[in-house]
């Protein structure tokens, strides 16, 4: 009697087999943003539960400070965003270039963000902000939510672009791409990163509102509910506009 030959799951039981790396291309930045949540929770906790991460209080080093804040919360609010990118980006190159090429498209991204630190390091050099301008703010915020502008740049957040897989096309492209990502981002979640900078950064506002971009960003219909985030900035304004530090 003839034997039968089972199938095995090949591919699957090779794909377990691959350097986590190889699995998981953006790890190395989910790592970085995870080291940049720890100095905001140490930050936040050393000044008191609640508190803004620069403590509220003036010195004459809050703009440098301001500054850097920024580019914190941006590694800590926005590179987990981009995990469909950077595995999109990992798909499109030889595996030796992976790294450079994703490293490449990551700093781009976070050029794209760096104009903000101007209007932070203002923000953070002054005294504290008034809690009724912390929380026309988030009602700004919230009113952009409902913009078509707001719809169309969530749209566009989900698209690639053209990424070469050789040299010297593929840095140029994923640096591209990568400012056109982040571009895509400001238009989408900048105002609210605008108004956490007026809060200070608050600890609860900061938690509330990565959680919501993380959703509208990685969620791929996101966009038909914005409304609900529109509401969420606004019970954010009621929270700010009472109980900032």
């Amino acid at each position: 009697m003839a034997s039968r030959t089972v199938a095995r799951p090949v591919a699957a039981a090779r794909g377990w087999d691959e350097p986590l790396l190889d699995r998981r291309p953006e790890l190395p930045a989910l790592v970085l943003a995870a080291a940049a949540w720890l100095v905001i929770l140490a930050a936040s906790v050393s000044h008191g539960h609640g508190a803004g991460l620069d403590g509220a209080r003036w010195s004459p080093s809050g703009a440098g400070r301001g500054a850097l804040l920024w580019v914190v919360m941006v590694l800590a609010m926005m590179l987990p965003l981009t995990v469909p990118s950077l595995r999109y980006v990992a798909r499109m190159v030889p595996r030796r270039g992976r790294s450079g090429a994703m490293a490449t498209f990551g700093a781009a991204y976070v050029v794209a963000w760096l104009p903000g630190a101007a209007p932070a390091a203002l923000v953070d050099a002054r005294p504290p902000t008034s809690t009724l301008v912390v929380a026309a703010g988030f009602v700004a915020a919230a009113a952009w939510e409902l913009t078509p502008m707001k719809r169309r740049a969530l749209l566009r957040c989900h698209r690639h672009a053209v990424v070469r897989a050789h040299q010297p096309a593929r840095r140029r492209t994923c640096w591209s791409y990568g400012l056109r990502r982040g571009g895509r981002c400001v238009a989408s979640c900048g105002p609210a990163m605008g108004a956490l900078t007026l809060s200070h950064h608050s600890l609860v506002p900061t938690v509330v509102v990565a959680v919501g971009l993380a959703v509208q960003q990685l969620h791929p219909d996101a966009y038909w509910y914005r409304g609900r985030a529109a509401g969420v900035l606004l019970w954010l304004a009621a929270y700010t506009g009472t109980d900032v530090a």
